[in-house]
């Protein structure tokens, strides 16, 4: 193998680790075990916490958004269900909002 090769060949393979590690920042999976409404939020907490970009949440809670409906929707079709076991994207920002939740099949 040449040099060039081997070089351009480590740098994938950093490149994508760096990619998958920061990737799964903000996702988690886990059974919801608990659910509670307010005015503008649905929260929902897991038996597995929270994901790890989470800044300083309390008692492990995850925001889902009013203006989130078909996410809210899964999510209560979820719990409705017992189908509780779920996966849950949150935003980047570290705000511990939910942007996606997969039911698990």
């Amino acid at each position: 193998m040449t040099n060039l090769f081997k070089k351009n060949f480590v740098f994938c393979l950093l490149a994508f680790a760096s990619f998958s590690a920061s990737a799964s920042d903000h996702v988690i999976i886990g059974t919801m075990n608990y659910m509670a409404s307010t005015r503008t939020n649905l929260i929902i907490r897991l038996d597995s916490g929270v994901p790890a970009n989470c800044n300083s949440p309390s008692n492990n809670l995850m925001r889902i958004n009013k203006e989130d409906s078909v996410i809210i929707s899964v999510a209560l079709a979820s719990w409705a269900s017992g189908k509780r076991r779920i996966t849950v994207y949150t935003d980047a920002d570290g705000s511990c909002t939910v942007n996606q939740i997969d039911p698990e099949r």
